[in-house]
């Protein structure tokens, strides 16, 4: 439910992003938006996993 969460408040942000851009501009950032938040998400998932190791 988390997952499904983070994934429309991206999309809310991306879109009031791209809203000013041309068509042309829009979708490449739309890709680009939507390629760093997967990215950024899975390199702080593997941060909080190695961080969750620590003892102590």
């Amino acid at each position: 439910m988390i997952d499904i969460t983070l994934a429309g408040d991206n999309a809310v942000v991306i879109g009031m992003v791209v809203r000013g851009l041309p068509a042309a501009q829009r979708r490449k950032a739309i890709i680009v938006g939507v390629a760093s938040a997967a990215l950024m998400r899975i390199v702080l998932a593997l941060v909080a996993s190695q961080l969750l190791t620590v003892i102590g």
